[in-house]
């Protein structure tokens, strides 16, 4: 008696694809549910008729469920960002934010919407992607129950205090981040709006830079993340400003 296999279907965003043997990917896939699921991309790289995957895109896929790793039959590309996947330094960016997932204990289906509409705004230009990503993390700490605290003063901020873990209106000899005051009320707007409010924020390449900076400190400091897209970044970043004419 033959055996019918169920066939499933899921929609989600591909975050990581491994090269398997010759001809084969495995690929990881936020779904819409909020899950990261692993799935068997057979032949890809052999097959033409299939269709090649390109880190963000938007997929639809059916497939069926092994004892092993979920094996997929077709795949259909919903969502081809390509402003984003034909900018190297935008791409780096964009690595930064996807990696960030993995580390995350609550991903649910509002943090797919999450991440999608940030591509399709960092896609059509909407918002700046060096932008998206300062506010992705500060999102993310804000989530893994890191708190911005500020100390109450009628001065202007100089920085952050990692002895007093806050920012400050003075500066210390050691553990001191300096950051302008504007910066420092900046970070503040960004932990407590939605991701519209990039769309009317505007940095130059250093303010960005250092907020970077800043923030990859705390993440490495209070969740022990140091994450290997933030450093490609970095290398990016210094090869570009080597050659780059103009000057924030």
């Amino acid at each position: 008696m033959m055996s019918l296999i169920k066939q499933d279907f899921i929609k989600g965003i591909v975050i990581k694809k491994i090269q398997y043997k010759d001809y084969h990917e495995i690929i990881h896939i936020l779904t819409e549910q909020g899950n990261i699921e692993s799935f068997f991309y057979e032949n890809v790289k052999k097959n033409k008729k299939k269709e090649k995957i390109s880190i963000p895109c938007e997929v639809n896929i059916s497939f069926f469920r092994t004892s092993g790793m979920n094996k997929i039959i077709t795949l259909e590309i919903a969502e081809y960002f390509n402003k984003i996947i034909s900018d190297m330094e935008i791409g780096s960016y964009v690595n930064n934010i996807l990696e960030l997932i993995s580390y995350s204990d609550n991903i649910n289906s509002n943090i797919y919407k999450y991440i999608l509409n940030i591509f399709y705004k960092v896609n059509n230009e909407e918002i700046d992607v060096e932008m998206a990503n300062i506010y992705n993390i500060i999102k993310f700490l804000s989530l893994h129950g890191f708190k911005f605290i500020y100390k109450k003063t009628e001065l202007e901020y100089l920085g952050y205090s990692f002895n007093k873990n806050m920012f400050v209106d003075y500066r210390e000899i050691s553990n001191f981040f300096e950051l302008e005051n504007n910066i420092v009320k900046l970070i503040y707007l960004l932990s407590v709006n939605d991701i519209y409010i990039l769309e009317k924020i505007f940095l130059t390449k250093k303010e960005s830079q250092k907020i970077f900076q800043f923030l990859n400190i705390i993440l490495k400091e209070y969740l022990g993340i140091e994450t290997k897209s933030s450093k490609k970044i970095i290398e990016i970043e210094e090869i570009i400003n080597y050659f780059r004419r103009d000057n924030d």
